[in-house]
């Protein structure tokens, strides 16, 4: 058998995993930019976009939305570099794309286990619709967030655990590792809007003395900066 590689993409081999990436839809031959991101695995985040797994509210937000644009007849491609500070970086990078685009970044995650599935691809369906008919922010960014967003946890205190609980479980998903990040859980926490200096897992420890006696225990600490769901605890 000979291997015919014409049909065969290729990317150069990446020197480092840390990059910043922005998804754009081409129309007419432009490309405009819908999402910003980062990952600490380079192109591989990706693969959990086209997975769109309802349990992980990020991953199916911008997996759904490139498949609407996808079923609406336009490309759907990723610009990425590589980046010694990428989460600086993607912050640069949406505070200047923000000024004159507007972003799938904008709409707030969700809780998978109180959320109705088909009611949230509706709502970012609605939201890329809205991009389609004016991506240029003609309305104000905040004027759609709060028109499509869900109630925040600054909206209701009460939702906040549940919020925090939830990228705690998404992120075991992602990773596939029963071990959570700090700083994992405070990058979600920020991406989706919540004000993080109420985002402080120490909070939700059940080993800690700020969140021993707290009703929304649900983390464990095991080291500095590292917690397990008190679930998943031996």
């Amino acid at each position: 058998m000979v291997v015919d590689f014409s049909a065969f993409k290729e990317i150069e081999f990446p020197l480092h995993r840390d990059i910043v990436y922005v998804l754009h839809y081409v129309r007419d031959d432009v490309p405009l930019p819908f999402y910003v991101g980062e990952s600490s695995r380079h192109v591989g985040r990706l693969g959990d976009y086209v997975s769109a797994n309802f349990t992980a509210a990020t991953d199916f937000k911008v997996g759904e939305a490139a498949r609407h644009l996808r079923g609406l007849g336009l490309r759907v491609v990723v610009k990425f570099q590589e980046s010694d500070n990428r989460k600086a970086d993607e912050q640069s990078i949406l505070q200047e794309l923000r000024l004159k685009y507007r972003l799938l970044n904008d709409i707030h995650g969700y809780n998978y286990e109180k959320a109705n599935e088909a009611d949230e691809r509706k709502r970012i369906r609605q939201f890329i619709d809205e991009i389609l008919e004016d991506p240029h922010c003609s309305k104000p960014v905040a004027t759609m967030v709060k028109m499509l967003a869900p109630r925040t946890a600054e909206a209701n205190g009460d939702l906040l655990p549940d919020q925090v609980r939830q990228i705690c479980e998404e992120l075991v998903v992602a990773t596939g590792d029963n071990v959570i990040k700090r700083q994992d859980i405070l990058r979600l926490a920020e991406e989706r809007g919540l004000h993080l200096p109420s985002v402080l897992p120490a909070d939700y420890c059940d080993n800690i003395a700020t969140g021993k006696w707290s009703r929304h225990s649900f983390l464990h600490s095991v080291g500095r900066g590292r917690y397990t769901l008190i679930n998943d605890v031996a």
